[in-house]
């Protein structure tokens, strides 16, 4: 089981629980003692998207089932814009920061 940043204790996960960064939750483990918890960190990449034109259609469907215009639309009735498609270098990137963050914090 993989719980979103935040919406649970690092120390109150079971074994087989592990806790999901998203990318631009990066600066959230500058508050947690990640070495200690290294094991039980993995990138959460949602796929909601195929690209920026789904996305955008996304962000029209949602005003129109709240009958809101577009710029009234509230951000946390939409999907990050990140939820897309990355490419597979993009995710190792971001791995390489996280374990680079940890020994520079920890290490």
């Amino acid at each position: 089981m993989i719980y979103a940043c935040g919406s649970r204790p690092l120390a109150a996960l079971e074994e087989h629980e592990l806790m999901g960064i998203r990318p631009r939750e990066l600066n959230k483990l500058f508050r947690t003692d990640t070495r200690r918890y290294a094991d039980k960190l993995v990138i959460l990449q949602p796929l909601s998207f195929q690209n920026d034109e789904s996305w955008r259609l996304h962000r029209v469907l949602r005003a129109v089932d709240n009958n809101l215009l577009i710029s009234q639309l509230p951000p946390e009735e939409v999907a990050g814009t990140d939820e897309c498609f990355i490419p597979r270098s993009s995710c190792w990137s971001i791995s390489r920061s996280i374990r680079t963050s940890c020994a520079t914090l920890y290490g």
